[in-house]
């Protein structure tokens, strides 16, 4: 089947409108319904000004251009006390110069202004407290928000899709790129991070530059799929991978490449993208004059693509720190597809190829990969709509007559990565707090989730590469025994590690007598590093026990990385509910590092 009299036909267009013509809206509406609801129910639980909170630190960092223009016109001095603060320090007041200071474009706060307007509009009639627009209503007014831009993306998708496959297979498509992937989370679960306004956007792109392209007359869809690419490119540089699928979109051979290039790169129509570029990035360089006197400012965001020689490729797929077929294995399933097109002898398989290989490159070079407190590979969401395509292609195959074996495995495959995405982002905690293979504290999620049975052994081990799990540690990357970064200590630097929790949480029901830690330790000079590993309990502010270990190492172990096992016999007298702090406390304020670190934690009569 080719191309062009299989694959990017429809069926019948006709006879499938009449058919399903009630089917769109009624899919749609009960999305919604079901989204929002569970939205609702998952944030009813949540403490306001607090991390699990809608508006709290990056999110509130892109939320404050909506109540910093409507309410405190950019001026401190009307900013409400320490909200600020309360809300993470996603922004800060810079009180001396009079500024409200944000990291984040106001693209996100451009998508939720017409909900933004009409919540003020309700809180004035029905009398509600707005607490200078961060009280309860505007938290939930941003859970229908994302609700809303997840739907009518879906819809512009779908719309899409019936340039290729049938309405039933569009359906599906939609339905398990949802169901099935970290879109869900970063709709349901964290409405105000750019995720699902980016797969929105991208969804309007792809719709708008097919039918452009199908008719280059209509210009509309030229200038609409122009608007979404800048609109998108302020909410997230992974915009620029559009570029690529503006080149390759439906080409195969030089010649059609060609006229594709001649297409993009006409006068009229570069003018026309540049004026809206413009137009939309016009309120932001405004923004950027007002924060620092200057309209382009640098992003601030750490050295970049760190790894161009070294991506972390394997670690970007497979780690249990947000590993993107980790936490959202039906990428699988469009990795799947990709090999089936190539194998029906599909040319344009190799555009998804392609990007799938470059965006994973990419990502896989950032300074940090895992980007950060995320539930999987956040940013693969932004380009859902682009690979989604590969994933109808499979089902498409599935859903054909001739063989409905195939279409009962990927169904119940799609229906199966469904439950595990869901569950899991339900046990989200925000962050993952452990290391790069932290398979133990994955197990753990696992069991939270209810889809492990048995709640794994207790173990710490710590790479230092996840910001997360560093607690009063600083790390560098100028030496490190795995991975890219190390803990530091120095003159500077006199405490490192920070692991603290409860025996009574580490070892449920049974007693903890003894404390198996081993560290790896780099010395740059002949001198003792003077430093010494604590174990100390603790209770309600007051000091139990204490005892501590040195962390030297031979006079020749100098530049090179040296293991030092230390073991602590802890009483088992111990209150399970003492606080147990590990950490290392550089006295001497020697130059030296430390990487790899584990405490295993072993109970009366193991």
């Amino acid at each position: 089947m080719t191309w062009r009299s299989g694959f990017s036909n429809r069926y019948n267009k006709d006879m499938n409108q009449k058919r399903t013509r009630w089917a769109e809206p009624l899919f749609f509406t009960i999305l919604f319904i079901v989204a929002a609801v569970t939205s609702q129910c998952y944030h009813s639980k949540t403490e306001y000004f607090s991390w699990r909170s809608e508006l709290w630190a990056d999110r509130a960092a892109s939320y404050i251009y909506l109540p910093a223009t409507f309410y405190y016109h950019w001026d401190t001095r009307q900013c409400p006390p320490h909200m600020d603060e309360r809300t993470g320090f996603g922004f800060t007041y810079d009180t001396v110069r009079n500024k409200i200071c944000t990291p984040s474009s106001y693209g996100i706060a451009f998508f939720l202004s017409p909900f933004f307007v009409g919540v003020h509009y309700i809180t004035k009639i029905f009398h509600i407290p707005q607490d200078w627009a961060f009280a309860p209503i505007y938290h939930k007014m941003t859970d229908v928000a994302a609700v809303f831009y997840l739907v009518l993306g879906l819809w512009f998708l779908r719309r899409f899709l019936l340039n290729y496959f049938s309405e039933k297979t569009s359906f599906f498509t939609v339905l398990f790129v949802f169901t099935g992937t970290n879109l869900f989370y970063y709709t349901v679960m964290d409405p105000v991070m750019p995720h699902v306004y980016s797969f929105f956007l991208a969804s309007v792109f792809l719709y708008s530059l097919k039918e452009f392209l199908n008719e280059p007359r209509r210009f509309y869809f030229f200038i609409l799929a122009c608007f979404s690419f800048s609109f998108a490119f302020l909410v997230s540089y992974s915009a620029l991978f559009f570029i690529p699928v503006f080149i390759f979109l439906d080409v195969s051979g030089r010649v059609q490449i060609r006229n594709r290039l001649k297409l993009i790169g006409s006068l009229r129509n570069l003018v026309v993208f540049l004026m809206i570029l413009l137009l939309v990035m016009i309120p932001q360089m405004v923004y950027n004059r007002y924060l620092t006197g200057q309209f382009l400012t640098a992003s601030p965001e750490g050295p970049g693509f760190y790894n161009l020689t070294g991506p972390r490729i394997f670690e970007l797929w497979f780690s249990p720190l947000n590993g993107l077929f980790i936490y959202s294995p039906m990428m699988l399933l469009i990795l799947a597809g990709i090999i089936l097109m190539f194998m029906s002898g599909e040319s344009r398989a190799w555009m998804y190829a392609g990007l799938f290989i470059l965006v994973t490159y990419l990502y896989a070079s950032w300074w940090k990969w895992y980007f950060g407190c995320s539930y999987g590979q956040r940013y693969f969401v932004d380009l859902l709509p682009f690979l989604s395509l590969p994933f109808g292609f499979l089902a498409e195959k599935a859903l054909g007559k001739a063989v409905k074996a195939r279409f009962i495995i990927i169904a119940t495959l799609a229906l199966l990565f469904s439950y595990y995405n869901i569950r899991m982002a339900f046990a989200q905690e925000g962050c993952f707090f452990g290391s790069t293979w932290d398979w133990n504290r994955y197990s753990a999620r696992l069991n939270k989730a209810g889809i492990l049975p048995v709640r794994p052994a207790f173990r710490y081990f710590n790479d230092f590469e996840n910001d997360a799990y560093i607690p009063g540690t600083t790390t560098t990357n100028t030496v490190a025994r795995s991975g890219d970064y190390s803990a530091v200590l120095d003159s500077k630097h006199e405490f490192a590690l920070g692991f603290s929790d409860y025996p009574g949480n580490i070892l449920p029901d049974k007693r903890l007598v003894k404390i198996i830690s081993g560290l790896w330790v780099f010395k740059t000079s002949g001198n003792p590093t003077g430093a010494v590993l604590i174990c100390e309990f603790s209770k309600d502010g007051n000091l139990i026990s204490r005892e501590e270990k040195s962390l030297d190492v031979p006079m020749s172990a100098i530049r090179k990385w040296y293991f030092v096992p230390l073991n602590f016999d802890i009483s088992d007298q111990t209150d399970e509910w003492a606080l147990l702090k590990v950490y290392i406390w550089n006295k001497a304020g020697t130059s030296f590092y430390v990487d790899d670190v584990s405490l295993d934690f072993k109970a009366k009569n193991e």
